[in-house]
């Protein structure tokens, strides 16, 4: 069976392909033409292993919260691939990406709290929680330094692209602080063995300036 991971949801587009055990990734920096990348590094990575799109079967496509604009063209793009194929989709929110990274320490933890920072703003964080057998304690929110200040972290496993400086003055009982680029993308792969059922749109937490203007 062939499996596509579609991620156009940070600075960079990537595809990952599996096809039975073998599994093979493409990225670029994105740039004006982020639509374009995305559809050049499936064409690329499907030519360069002989597989033809007809025999995918699964596409993962990661859904935020990330790039505003990077969201929207992804999510567009799997969308556009759905029309007269057969292919099962698996929307991925980007907390279940770094809880599939690291699946073991999530198992051994009573819980585990996933911290995406807001971009700019670094005393905001997109947050979200885990249970041990990885399902959701929390819907997505966004919570501040302060707020993470309040929160009891004694039991929890946080993981996150933050500066762990941040959290110096909180008591933890681990912390993983890794950079988004850092991440594994064939990891997602893994998820495959949850019964994850997002839907295919945007998660952005936060209004865009367009919802905020007509208010």
């Amino acid at each position: 069976m062939v499996e596509l991971v579609i991620d156009t949801t940070s600075g960079i587009a990537q595809v990952a392909l599996k096809k039975e055990e073998e599994i093979y990734i493409k990225k670029t920096d994105f740039d004006n033409n982020q639509a374009e990348n995305i559809a050049i590094l499936l064409q690329e990575i499907l030519l360069e292993n002989k597989v033809s799109f007809k025999e995918v079967k699964v596409i993962y496509c990661l859904v935020g919260p990330g790039s505003f604009t990077g969201i929207r063209i992804g999510i567009a793009f799997v969308k556009g691939l759905l029309l007269n194929n057969d292919i099962k989709i698996i929307a991925v929110p980007n907390f279940c990406f770094f809880i599939s990274n690291f699946m073991d320490q999530v198992k051994e933890s009573k819980s585990t709290r996933i911290l995406i920072d807001c971009g700019k703003n670094k005393s905001e964080f997109y947050s979200m929680s885990f249970s041990n057998d990885l399902l959701p304690l929390s819907d997505p929110e966004i919570i501040t330094y302060n707020n993470a200040k309040e929160i009891d972290f004694s039991d929890s496993l946080l993981i996150g692209n933050f500066n762990k400086d941040v959290f110096s003055s909180i008591k933890l009982k681990q912390v993983i602080a890794v950079s988004y680029d850092l991440l594994a993308i064939e990891s997602i792969f893994l998820l495959s063995k949850l019964n994850m059922s997002y839907s295919l749109e945007p998660l952005y937490i936060r209004p865009s300036y367009g919802d905020k203007l007509a208010v």
